[in-house]
């Protein structure tokens, strides 16, 4: 990331410097895992957070195409990009639903559960959109002619059967394509059937996740964190759990081997009643066993509660101007806190 070193912009490379060094200001409280931004730079609200990107809405494609929201999920993607689709003032719109099947067992399963699901990758069962309108494609048309997964289009006309739009930006701006419905499978197929979908392979992109915005060139971003971005507290949990798991485990078969040559040790030296130091050995183990499980269930709901607090934002924003693809002045908003 380049930033041209004046002015406010001055100032926030030195904040991304500080940040990447370790240098900045950190919250002691979580061990210095957090970096403290500027008060001034955060939004609380979602409408806030559109308001930032897309205000003064115009029907203008360049204007349109050159802002973005960067969400979590698919679910907040979806959310904001019906928010912001209410804020065209554009009649001409059009509601497409889809056609939806499962291949097997199909009698179990009504079509208006099917209509319901959206898995990654497909397009919802009521697509609404709109003329001017930002879309993105979800397949692989003709990735030739730029018409490839992740392409974001201007919507010139909506039709019954074909949507006619045009590359909105990139080294195929302008490029028109005519969209028709095609039958589309999930990519990642989490049910317990199989399930296709007849729709355009769009969606409306005014906000899109991270995945897809990688390789987009815009001048107002914003960054949206009802969810969390990364994996990491994730993995930090189960590499946890993993580590109390083995240590347990351990611990659990030492102390039986010690149970074990105590038993032995007392039988043939003492000659004690072999039930009796049975009965004995069982209530230790069962002891010491409800011990350790009490105290692993205490360290997991710790590590977990530490994670979710540590990382819970609120809305983000950021603002990037790009000049011949160099940034040129950065805004991000945040909660104070924010993960490093």
């Amino acid at each position: 990331m380049r930033v041209k070193l004046t002015g406010e912009s001055a100032n926030f490379s030195n904040f991304l410097l500080s940040v990447g060094n370790g240098s900045g200001k950190t919250q002691a409280a979580s061990g210095g895992f957090k970096q403290e931004l500027p008060a001034d730079l955060f939004v609380r609200k979602k409408d806030d957070l559109i308001r930032f990107v897309f205000q003064d809405m115009t029907l203008d494609a360049d204007w349109l195409s050159s802002r973005a929201i960067m969400c979590a999920t698919n679910s907040s993607a979806d959310e904001i990009n019906d928010n912001v689709l209410s804020l065209m003032s554009t009649n001409d719109e059009k509601e497409y639903k889809s056609c939806d099947s499962v291949e097997e067992n199909e009698h179990q399963y009504p079509i208006e559960f099917i209509n319901k699901l959206c898995p990654s990758g497909l397009p919802p069962h009521r697509l609404l959109l709109k003329k001017h309108c930002i879309i993105m494609l979800l397949k692989n048309l003709d990735p030739q002619n730029g018409h490839y997964n992740g392409t974001r289009y201007i919507v010139e006309k909506l039709h019954s059967h074909i949507i006619d739009a045009t590359v909105a930006v990139g080294p195929h701006e302008g490029k028109r394509i005519f969209i028709p419905r095609i039958p589309m499978v999930p990519s990642d197929n989490i049910y317990p059937f199989s399930m296709s979908r007849k729709q355009f392979p769009v969606k409306p992109a005014f906000a899109i996740t991270a995945n897809k915005a990688q390789g987009q060139v815009l001048k107002a971003v914003g960054v949206y964190l009802q969810e969390h971005f990364f994996s990491h507290v994730v993995v930090v949990v189960v590499v946890v759990v993993k580590v109390v798991v083995v240590v347990v485990v351990v611990v659990v078969v030492i102390v039986i081997v010690v149970v074990v040559v105590v038993v032995v040790v007392v039988v043939v030296v003492v000659k004690v009643v072999v039930v009796v130091v049975v009965v004995v050995v069982v209530i230790v183990i069962v002891v010491v066993v409800i011990v350790i499980v009490a105290v692993v269930v205490a360290v997991v709901l710790l590590v977990v509660v530490i994670a979710i607090a540590s990382t819970k934002l609120s809305a983000v924003v950021v603002q990037i101007d790009i000049p011949q693809y160099i940034y040129s002045e950065i805004w991000i908003k945040s909660t104070p806190w924010v993960q490093r």
